[in-house]
């Protein structure tokens, strides 16, 4: 199959198998193996979405193209001169298309795997973004680290919006056996200013849709600790594809504001 698809297509160098399906991990290691074409460490490739270029570590970077559209929707929303905070950032996809389809004023990414950070700058550098500190590049910043640690480090209700695709933990899901992410939520809650959305990613099985109840409480006990209103405003699959057996990853679009002094 492998030298079938390379005869057929000059353009490509190596075909790789991917060998892990059932989770989403932020580096899958070991996930892929070269069935034709030179092998590579670590294994490299450049993807291409809505006009914007990307480098992808595959060996160790998750990376979904079906999330394409769901990045779409959210640059959509974005007004002129806000400024956005990506947690768990992997290699960029939501940080480089905020920055090539929208007139966002800042747009800070937060990564914990080196591995995504390397492939993010190399990306930026693709797109004529120069950085003297490794930090900062133009609109952009990129911070290696914890986004609970680096988020003490941030301006407190700054960001207009906060994106946080978080990748999947064990106990994540239905089976409720995590904490849902909450500790996540504690460190950005206080990052996001009166009236911003945070687009929060969690998992959720099939008989959980659309209502996704669990995802809402979450929400909803997360804001109550930091003294906020919570308004969700959209709970709904981010792609019509399972990431395991009647599993999903869902995307609930909620607005915070000051909680009332009645608390009402």
């Amino acid at each position: 199959m492998g030298a079938a698809i390379l005869k057929q297509d000059r353009r490509v160098k190596v075909v790789a198998l991917k060998r892990t399906y059932a989770t989403e991990l932020r580096a899958p290691s070991q996930a892929m193996e070269v069935i034709a074409g030179r092998p590579r460490s670590p294994l490299m490739t450049t993807h291409m979405e809505f006009g914007v270029r990307m480098v992808i570590d595959l060996d160790a970077c998750f990376f979904s193209p079906r999330l394409a559209s769901e990045r779409q929707r959210l640059c959509q929303e974005v007004q002129k001169d806000e400024r956005i905070l990506v947690a768990f950032a992997g290699c960029g996809p939501e940080v480089l298309q905020l920055l090539s389809h929208t007139e966002a004023a800042e747009v800070v990414a937060v990564e914990l795997n080196a591995a995504a950070v390397k492939c993010l700058r190399r990306s930026l550098e693709m797109m004529h973004l120069s950085s003297s500190d490794d930090v900062s590049y133009g609109r952009a910043s990129v911070m290696e680290g914890d986004v609970r640690q680096v988020a003490r480090t941030l301006p407190q209700q700054h960001y207009h919006r906060i994106l946080a695709p978080r990748p999947k933990n064990p106990g994540d899901g239905d089976l409720d056996l995590g904490d849902g992410g909450q500790e996540f939520l504690d460190a950005l809650l206080p990052l996001l200013r009166d009236n911003g959305t945070c687009y929060w990613y969690d998992f959720a099985a099939d008989w959980e849709l659309p209502a996704c109840e669990r995802t809402r409480k979450i929400l909803q006990d997360a804001c109550a600790r930091h003294h906020r209103e919570c308004h969700v405003a959209r709970v709904a699959a981010a792609n019509r594809r399972t990431i395991a057996e009647r599993q999903y990853r869902v995307v609930a679009d909620f607005q915070v504001s000051r909680a009332s002094p009645n608390g009402r």
